[in-house]
C-alpha cells in the first residue's frame, strides 16, 4: 500500500533521525535500520507503513538508556491517548532502579515496556485511516439514502394533496416519520463507537453497524404505522396524544381529484379517520419519529397492553345479577319441590276469623 503524504514526512524524518545517531552503530540490528534508510533513497515508491515501525523500533532499540528514560514519558502519554481511559487504568509502569544503579536486567525491562507501547501506537496509525474511511463511507450513503426517502415523501404528499387522498398523505408522512427516527437512531448508535482502545475492533464494530442503516429504518416505519393505529383506535389516550376525527372531504377537493382523472362516486364520499387540527397532525409526526427513535417504545406499549387483556382476561367473573321485576324465574326441574308463592302464604279472611274458633276448641 502507498505510503499517504503525511507518512512520508514521518518516514523522512526518521531516516534522517538514524543516519544522524545511528548510521556507525555496530549493532547487528541496526543492519535492518540501514537497508530501510538505502531502499528510502533508491525506491521510496516501494516503502510501506511496515517500514516505519520497523525503522522507529530499530531505534528505539539502538537509543541509550538515558535517552529511553527521556523518552519514556512522552511514549506513556501517547500510549494513553490512544489506548483509553480503560487500558490506561490497568497500565502499571515497571519499577525501575535510579539511573546509577541501572543494570541490563532493568534497561531490559525498560525497553520492554517502550517497545510494547511503541508497537500499540503504530498498530493505532495503520488501522485509524481505515476506520475513518469506513466512516466516511457510511455517513455519505446515510446522506444519500434521506435525501432519496426524502424526495419520495415529498413528491407523493404533493401528489396525495392535489387529488384530496389526505389520509394517504398522512400515511406517508408517518412511515417518513418512522424511517427518519431509525436513521438517527442509527446514526447515534454509529457515533457511540468507541474510537479508543483496539482500533481493530473498532472497525469490526462500524462494519457490523453498516446492518442497522437497513434494519433500524425499516423497523421505524413499522412501528410508526403500528402506534398510529394504536392512536386511531384509542388503546392510548393522553392529553399529550393526538386526537382522530372524521373530516369530510371539501369539493375543491373532489374537483382537484377530477381535473387529474375519473374517479369512483363512492370515494367522494369516503371519510378516513385523520388528526383533528394541525395540532394533532404535529403531535401524530413527533410520536412517529419517536416510535423509529426509540425502538423500545412501541415494543414496550404492545406489552402493557398484552398484559392488561391477559389480566382481564384471567380476571373471576362477576356475580349473577339479582331478579328484576317482570323475569319469569327459571324453569324447575324434574323431581324438583315447587315453593309456595306468597299468594298462598298470605292468610285468607276465611282463615283468620275461624283461627280464633280452632285455637279455642284445641284449648277446650
Amino acid at each position: 500500500m502507498a505510503l499517504q503524504e503525511y507518512e512520508k514526512r514521518l518516514l523522512e524524518f526518521l531516516v534522517a533521525e538514524f543516519e544522524a545517531c545511528h548510521i556507525d552503530s555496530d549493532d547487528p540490528i541496526a543492519k535492518t535500520g540501514k537497508e530501510i534508510v538505502q531502499l528510502y533513497k533508491d525506491q521510496p515508491d516501494s516503502l510501506s507503513r511496515s517500514h516505519i515501525f520497523k525503522l522507529d523500533m530499530i531505534m528505539l532499540h539502538l537509543q541509550p538508556t538515558e535517552r529511553l528514560l527521556q523518552r519514556a514519558d512522552t511514549l506513556r502519554l501517547k500510549y494513553m491517548e490512544f489506548a483509553g481511559a480503560k487500558m490506561a487504568a490497568v497500565y502499571r509502569p515497571p519499577q525501575l532502579p535510579p539511573l546509577d544503579q541501572f543494570n541490563d536486567a532493568a534497561r531490559r525491562l525498560l525497553l520492554a515496556d517502550l517497545q510494547n507501547m511503541l508497537q500499540f501506537i503504530h498498530w493505532s496509525y495503520f488501522f485509524t485511516p481505515i476506520r475513518e474511511g469506513i466512516w466516511n463511507s457510511i455517513v455519505r450513503w446515510a446522506a444519500g439514502a434521506m435525501a432519496f426517502y426524502t424526495s419520495i415523501w415529498l413528491a407523493g404528499c404533493w401528489f396525495f394533496l392535489q387529488i384530496g387522498r389526505n389520509f394517504y398523505a398522512t400515511l406517508l408522512t408517518v412511515v417518513y416519520a418512522g424511517v427518519m427516527g431509525g436513521f438517527i437512531s442509527s446514526q447515534r448508535r454509529m457515533q457511540m463507537i468507541p474510537i479508543e482502545g483496539d482500533p481493530l475492533a473498532s472497525i469490526y464494530a462500524l462494519e457490523n453497524g453498516r446492518n442497522f442503516y437497513w434494519l433500524a429504518p425499516l423497523m421505524g416505519a413499522v412501528f410508526a404505522v403500528v402506534l398510529m393505529l394504536m392512536f386511531q383506535s384509542g388503546v392510548i389516550e393522553s392529553s399529550v396524544f393526538p386526537k382522530f376525527g372524521t373530516p369530510e372531504i371539501s369539493d375543491s377537493q373532489v374537483a382537484a381529484a377530477e381535473s387529474i382523472g375519473p374517479i369512483p362516486a363512492a370515494s367522494k364520499t369516503q371519510k378516513f379517520v385523520l388528526p383533528v387540527n394541525s395540532t394533532d397532525d404535529a403531535l401524530l409526526f413527533l410520536w412517529c419519529f419517536l416510535a423509529g427513535f426509540a425502538e423500545r417504545f412501541v415494543p414496550d406499549a404492545l406489552e402493557r397492553l398484552i398484559s392488561r387483556t391477559d389480566a382481564f382476561s384471567k380476571a373471576p367473573p362477576p356475580p349473577p345479577a339479582a331478579r328484576t321485576e317482570g323475569v319469569a324465574p327459571p324453569s324447575k326441574g324434574v323431581g324438583e319441590l315447587a315453593a309456595p308463592s306468597d299468594d298462598a302464604k298470605q292468610p285468607t279472611p276465611a282463615d283468620s276469623q275461624s283461627e280464633p274458633k280452632d285455637r279455642s276448641m284445641i284449648q277446650s
